[in-house]
């Protein structure tokens, strides 16, 4: 994608969108996100959508009044989004880079902890647990916060005391964790419903 495309397409968003991409320093990381949010116009503007019925909950969660829900990852070169009935996150992580492992243990529970300390893959077991951590906060609209050690998100069914939460991983690109996590009523995740893209 050349700049001229880059900025063609980012005229396709609304002002306060385009603002929200180019907070990001890195070139990569501002196109990464204009693909996502040109993906969740795509599949709505179908359905009628205008920017008009994008909104943000008081967690800063987007959402569109009236249609799915949708949720928007992105790493390395690829950006993922999912869409679903119910409140859904979504989570990829390129494995193969440096990570201060160290820096988040204390986010961790302490199953996810012995998991990790007894692995012989400590970099692939780390990013298995912490796209099922990152997609289960972002299904429930939260960020990073004391007290998170407490969800052991290696199970595939986690109650937070109101709801009951779907974590799958979806082994479907090699060098990538990636991990879905869904609101209960428990379905069948339609896995072809989540767009990826790379570039």
């Amino acid at each position: 994608m050349t700049d001229a495309d880059a900025l063609r397409l980012l005229d396709l968003l609304p002002g306060f969108m385009q603002q929200e991409i180019m907070r990001f320093k890195l070139l990569n990381d501002q196109r990464l996100m204009l693909m996502g949010r040109l993906i969740v116009h795509k599949f709505f503007l179908e359905s009628g959508f205008h920017w008009g019925l994008f909104n943000r909950a008081e967690n800063g969660k987007p959402y569109v009044s009236g249609m799915q829900c949708f949720n928007i990852s992105h790493s390395g070169g690829i950006v993922i989004v999912a869409f679903s009935e119910f409140d859904i996150g979504i989570d990829i992580e390129l494995k193969k880079r440096e990570m201060d492992f160290n820096s988040v243990m204390d986010y961790m529970h302490p199953s996810e902890q012995a998991k990790f300390l007894c692995s012989n893959d400590r970099t692939d077991t780390f990013f298995k647990i912490w796209t099922r951590k990152e997609a289960f906060l972002k299904a429930k609209g939260i960020g990073i916060v004391d007290g998170l050690n407490e969800y052991n998100c290696l199970q595939s069914i986690v109650n937070d005391g109101a709801f009951d939460w779907e974590i799958t991983e979806l082994d479907i690109l090699d060098d990538y964790s990636i991990a879905l996590c869904q609101k209960a009523p428990i379905g069948l995740i339609d896995i072809c419903e989540a767009g990826i893209h790379e570039f």
